[in-house]
């Protein structure tokens, strides 16, 4: 027998509790973060697993406990295999068999079941709703399954006091079902969103930049000229806050008039203005958002999490960063990954796998002016105003490597 709850599904009594997570032993938001609080052994364990190559969609790691008068066992279910990555309906369809098996076995048992991939990960609640009851549905046993929303709310409870200082500093709690929520993360992300500055700013055309994590000073010189060309005061430049990419775009980005969004990694709480930025920096011109918890560090989850809602909530990225194995996770799942059109720095190395990858997502290469020498991005301006490329991007030469008129890309 299934049936549907709301709130924390830790408060519900169960024999067994399902826990959504990746093949890579990270547990950095969401339901997985919260299992974590409440059992670090278990998650050292599992970590131990994946780091063994021992949890692999449709075979989960099951962790068991004497826990004072009751066994706890927990069930960490593959949905995605890295955290970077969207949840797959593939890997649920896998679990839910491979669970099915295991509850069976357990006899009269009662289990807690989360949204499986529908929290951080993306999938359409409706679409997995209806796989977990005709996996689950006939089985004398009684399963509690968590709707989307107490997934979205896991570990994300706030104490008087930090709701006072969100309060105090004029910072938004959004929610996925409150006015305001950025219609483009609706069914790609039920995150709660803390923001602090114009929540119109979501709404205008916004480029995405996507560094690498350990960028080149190449890289850097790069996707700085290439912002350069593309801030206006009629564009949105959405980023993160690391010192050797974001802050130089951030500034390039103000010092041209455009509009700046930036995504944190960390809680909103732990903002401040860095030192290199003061000169040019504009409240009126400057939004800043997060979707950990407010007090949140840094966390390897949270980068992943970032990306994603970058992808969602931009009309263009562009990807800097020479390789991005990452897009193939997107690429099996678009729908649910990316929004945004892509852009890329190709640098004349990249791998196969890469380059198949950015085809599946319809991704083109940026160039540059033969007359300027500056990086054209026509393409990308006319992508913001969808509208069909303009005429004089025919005047730009694709980088790609075989090219034999100009081999350059915007870093060079």
């Amino acid at each position: 027998m299934i049936r549907y709850a709301q709130g924390d599904i830790f408060d519900t009594p169960a024999d067994i509790r399902i826990n959504t997570v990746n093949c890579v032993g990270v547990m950095g938001a969401g339901v997985a973060l919260a299992f974590k609080n409440r059992y670090p052994e278990m998650f050292k364990k599992y970590a131990k697993a994946c780091k063994a190559g021992e949890v692999r969609p449709g075979k989960p790691h099951v962790w068991e406990k004497s826990e004072f008068d009751e066994v706890v066992t927990v069930v960490n279910l593959p949905t995605k295999d890295h955290w970077r990555q969207p949840s797959e309906y593939e890997y649920v369809e896998k679990g839910l068999r491979w669970l099915r098996e295991f509850i069976e076995k357990r006899g009269k048992v009662r289990v807690a079941l989360p949204a499986l991939g529908c929290g951080h990960g993306g999938l359409d609640w409706l679409r997995v709703q209806k796989m977990i009851e005709a996996a689950l549905g006939d089985l004398a046993v009684e399963i509690i399954v968590f709707e989307p929303s107490s997934s979205h709310a896991a570990g994300e409870r706030l104490d008087e006091s930090t709701l006072a200082r969100l309060k105090e500093l004029g910072i938004k709690r959004l929610q996925s079902g409150d006015p305001g929520y950025p219609e483009t993360l609706r069914g790609r992300s039920g995150a709660t969103v803390y923001l602090k500055g114009d929540v119109e700013a979501l709404s205008g055309p916004m480029v995405a930049v996507i560094p690498s994590i350990k960028p080149s000073e190449r890289e850097i010189q790069g996707v700085v000229a290439c912002v350069k060309e593309l801030a206006n005061p009629g564009v949105r430049i959405l980023t993160g806050y690391s010192a050797k990419t974001d802050r130089p775009v951030i500034r390039t980005a103000l010092e041209q008039g455009a509009h700046v969004i930036i995504c944190l990694v960390e809680g909103i709480l732990l903002f401040n203005i860095r030192r290199d930025l003061q000169d040019v920096w504009d409240e009126d011109r400057v939004t800043v958002l997060s979707a950990a918890k407010p007090q949140q560090k840094w966390y390897p989850g949270g980068a992943g999490k970032a990306t994603a809602i970058k992808l969602s909530l931009a009309d263009v990225a562009l990807v800097s960063d020479p390789y991005p194995k990452w897009l193939s996770g997107f690429a099996r799942n678009r729908t649910t990954g990316i929004r945004a059109r892509i852009f890329y720095m190709n640098y004349g190395d990249m791998q196969e796998d890469i380059k198949a990858s950015l085809r599946e997502l319809h991704a083109k290469p940026l160039g540059r002016s033969r007359e300027s020498g500056k990086p054209n991005v026509a393409e990308v301006l006319a992508a913001l105003a969808r509208t069909e490329p303009q005429k004089e991007a025919s005047a730009s030469v694709p980088i790609v490597h075989e090219s034999k008129d100009d081999k350059r890309t915007c870093a060079d």
